[in-house]
């Protein structure tokens, strides 16, 4: 049956599609990813063993990730979308579940390296690709949303899986965590997930053109134009500069909000105890809840660059307050809330970018090599920064140096969309 075309009263299904979406990223992102650092000092208490020791799994499951993410891609543009899902959340939770039943530092270095496998889909790949194919309008909102909502259930769960923890121990909050992301993303992705193909419907925001040609399509040409999504291959992308600035980009953004994981030790450094410490990394995620939306908004309003250019500023904000003014704490707690928004492009532009200069034909291929920059930005800038502060006891010079990694950043994405004007024309339909 071709694609639906009369305008149909009530909720859009791409709304239906977003809450899917939610439910998976905020669980499996907001709660299993983000949780994964909740363990490590219980868990070293309890088996008397190093917390770098256990930390180490957090490792081996982003080099997994960098090395697998252009295979995912593949995968996802190949196959049914929903199956593949179902197949990552079963692996990625059922998985952090079973940790609780580990004794040896082995066991956990094998379950997060399969937990990799599956969490490619559940936290990077799926809910982008989901939202670039459903909202053909209001697709910066939609991302926004997502990226703002996985921030609120870090925010949220991270201290109910801590009780957890603190009251009944490490094993119960992998099994509570493992299982409420089982029993609610699966039934979710199931009855939700399907591409505009498979409804029958055409993405919120279609236009008059895009419904008299669903009218008059052919059953059998509309099927084969779902399989021929406009847009470049991967292997066009590769060969254009648009898509190695935008690698840049991401790879330079990573490792800068990469030093997130370091603010609690900024805290200290800058004389705060670590109750302050910790109520720190509540302004940065305050920061990115706000920012996603007010990004995505933005890009659906003025374009992703424009978009870009505000994040930039807002790091540019957060990296001089920290640089010269961190030991006062409302400078401190302020810079960070700048520096939260920073961290919003990261899930909301640098999706809705691609998707602008090389279309959904491969979305999910070059997506995947893209993601390989966020493996590379942490693995070696993360130990940088830790370098840096031993070699001279101050955090300022990495400060100073992310600094610049932002000029680069802003830099290469202007020259992204410079090149990308004759890249969208490889495969943009003439008007």
């Amino acid at each position: 049956m071709a694609t639906t075309t009369a305008k149909k009263k009530g909720i859009h299904f791409a709304w239906f599609v977003l809450i899917g979406v939610l439910l998976m990223m905020g669980l499996c992102r907001g709660g299993i990813n983000s949780g994964m650092g909740l363990f490590f000092q219980p868990i070293s208490a309890d088996m008397h063993i190093g917390v770098g020791e256990v930390a180490m799994m957090s490792s081996i499951s982003a080099l997994i990730t960098m090395f697998w993410s252009p295979f995912a891609g593949r995968l996802l543009d190949k196959f049914d979308i929903r199956i593949i899902t179902v197949v990552a959340v079963a692996i990625q939770a059922g998985c952090f579940a079973a940790l609780s039943l580990v004794d040896a530092v082995w066991g956990f270095y094998a379950l997060a390296g399969i937990m990799a496998f599956g969490s490619v889909f559940a936290t990077q790949l799926v809910g982008p690709m989901m939202i670039n194919r459903w909202f053909k309008d209001k697709n910066g909102l939609a991302m926004g949303i997502m990226m703002s909502f996985v921030a609120i259930c870090s925010a949220v769960l991270s201290p109910v899986v801590a009780s957890i923890i603190a009251s009944s121990g490490w094993r119960m909050g992998y099994i509570v965590l493992g299982v409420l992301a089982l029993v609610v993303v699966i039934p979710a992705v199931l009855i939700w997930f399907r591409t505009p193909e498979q409804k029958g419907q055409l993405p919120l925001g279609a236009t008059e053109a895009d419904i008299e040609a669903a009218k008059n399509a052919d059953p059998k040409a509309a099927a084969e134009a779902a399989k021929n999504l406009p847009g470049l291959t991967s292997k066009q992308a590769l060969k254009t500069p648009t898509f190695w600035f935008f690698f840049i980009f991401m790879v330079l953004l990573t490792g800068t909000l990469a030093f997130a994981s370091i603010v609690p030790t900024l805290a200290i450094e800058a004389g705060f105890d670590t109750v302050t410490s910790g109520f720190a990394m509540t302004a940065y995620m305050v920061g990115t809840a706000i920012a996603a939306v007010v990004f995505g908004t933005i890009s659906d309003k003025l374009g992703p660059l424009k978009a870009t250019m505000v994040a930039c500023a807002c790091g540019f904000i957060a990296l001089l307050g920290l640089i010269f003014f961190r030991t006062n704490l409302y400078m401190f707690f302020g810079s960070l809330f700048f520096y939260g928004c920073l961290s919003a492009t990261l899930g909301v532009i640098g999706p809705l970018v691609l998707g602008t200069l090389f279309g959904q034909k491969e979305f999910g291929s070059i997506y995947g090599i893209v993601m390989m920059a966020t493996g590379i930005g942490s693995m070696i800038l993360i130990p940088a920064y830790g370098f840096i502060y031993d070699a001279t006891g101050s955090f300022t010079p990495a400060l100073i140096m992310i600094f610049c990694f932002i000029v680069v950043c802003l830099f290469s994405m202007i020259m992204a969309f410079k090149t990308g004007k004759k890249v969208q024309a490889m495969w943009m339909p003439k008007a």
